[in-house]
C-alpha cells in the first residue's frame, strides 16, 4: 500500500506540473486562484428526503398516508415535501419559501391541520352570485331571406296530394 501511494504521489507531480488541456494553465497555478473551502469548512449535503405534491381544495396534500394543512393560497399548486433526515418533522415549500411546517405523524390516515393556515379564508368570502349583465340593445340584421321585415316568401305551387299518389302508382310498374 506504501508502494501504491508514492507511486500516486509521483504520478500527481508530474501531471499538476504540465499545462492543462482545457485550462491552458498549470494545476499548481491555478489552485491558489480557485475559490476552494476546507471539507470541514463545506456545508452539509441535503440528504433529506423530498416529495413534490399537489395541494386539493381543501388546502391539504397527502404525504406518507397522513394529510397535512398548507395556506390557502396553495391550493391547486404543486408543492416541495422535504422530511429531512433528523426526521420526526416535514417542512413545505412554495418555490424557495416555507409556507408550513408540520410535526410527521404517526401511521396512516392522520389530518395534521393548523388553524391559522385557514384563518384568513373567512375573511376572504367570494360573492357567488352571477355578475349582473347590462342589458345590450338587439343587433340590427340587414333585410334578406329570412330577416328583418322585408322578407318575400318563395312562390309555391299548391297541388292535390293526388297527384303524388297518381305518380307513386307509375313508379311501383
Amino acid at each position: 500500500m506504501a508502494d501504491l501511494n508514492q507511486q500516486a504521489r509521483q504520478w500527481m507531480e508530474k501531471v499538476n506540473r504540465q499545462p492543462h488541456a482545457t485550462a491552458c494553465e498549470r494545476p499548481y497555478d491555478r489552485l491558489p486562484k480557485e475559490p476552494l473551502l476546507l471539507i470541514c469548512e463545506q456545508p452539509d449535503y441535503d440528504t433529506g428526503y423530498m416529495e413534490d405534491r399537489r395541494v386539493a381544495k381543501d388546502c391539504t396534500l397527502s404525504y406518507r398516508g397522513n394529510r397535512y394543512s398548507v395556506p390557502f393560497r396553495c391550493a391547486g399548486k404543486t408543492l416541495l415535501v422535504r422530511q429531512p433526515v433528523a426526521g420526526g418533522k416535514i417542512e413545505i415549500y412554495h418555490d424557495l419559501d416555507v409556507v408550513a411546517e408540520h410535526r410527521l405523524a404517526e401511521g396512516r390516515g392522520a389530518m395534521v391541520l393548523d388553524a391559522s393556515h385557514y384563518a384568513e379564508l373567512g375573511q376572504r368570502r367570494v360573492d357567488r352570485r352571477p355578475l349582473a349583465v347590462p342589458p345590450m340593445a338587439a343587433p340590427e340584421l340587414t333585410p334578406g331571406p329570412g330577416v328583418g321585415h322585408h322578407f318575400v316568401p318563395p312562390e309555391v305551387e299548391q297541388r292535390s296530394l293526388a297527384v303524388y299518389e297518381e305518380v307513386a302508382d307509375v313508379a311501383a310498374i
